[in-house]
């Protein structure tokens, strides 16, 4: 009877030990998943209301300068009546440290209208919570694009690290902006 207890309990030693490495390899190939190859973004799209009240637009911010976050998607609705828009951003932010683990970060801002007309609807310029920088929109309901600048405010203390020149970021597709990540811009 002694040999056969000692017989099952090492079968389900035997058990538990690969499981138990079957599972640590699967959290390695976990981390160490190639996220170039397996990201999809949203693409471009623009929607203007006949009735001029409401303006949307989605997609990823595309700059010819290399973004902090490359990797984001915006969606961004507005109304002519509170003359506001609202921005949702969300932003693979890539992991550093022991694990490497990435997240994502979602911010939601609220953004005054300065002007709203026939032809472009432009934003109540927006400083970050820094102080470093502000952005302003401009919405371009002819050619059904957004653009957005970036403009440094401060550059002493904190902000130092930050580029003194302006940043043009043009809401376009996603997966445009996903190959810019291939090439590493």
């Amino acid at each position: 009877m002694n040999s056969f207890i000692r017989r099952v309990l090492k079968s389900k030693l035997w058990l538990w030990v690969f499981l138990s490495l079957a599972l640590i390899e699967g959290f390695w190939i976990l981390l160490s998943q190639d996220l170039t190859k397996s990201i999809s973004m949203t693409s471009y799209f623009f929607y203007d209301a006949d009735s001029d009240d409401y303006v949307s637009a989605e997609g990823s911010w595309l700059s010819t300068t290399q973004l902090a976050f490359p990797i984001q998607t915006i969606k961004m609705d507005c109304w002519k009546d509170n003359m506001s828009c609202i921005v949702a951003t969300t932003t693979l932010v890539e992991g550093t440290g022991s694990l490497d683990l990435n997240h994502l970060d979602l911010d939601i801002d609220y953004e005054g209208i300065a002007t709203w007309s026939k032809e472009e609807i432009k934003t109540v310029p927006r400083s970050t919570v820094t102080g470093c920088v502000e952005y302003a929109t401009v919405i371009d309901r002819k050619s059904e694009t957004v653009t957005s600048t970036r403009r440094t405010i401060s550059a002493e203390g904190d902000c130092s690290v930050i580029q003194e020149e302006s940043v043009v970021l043009t809401l376009g597709d996603g997966y445009e902006r996903i190959n810019l990540w291939r090439q590493g811009k």
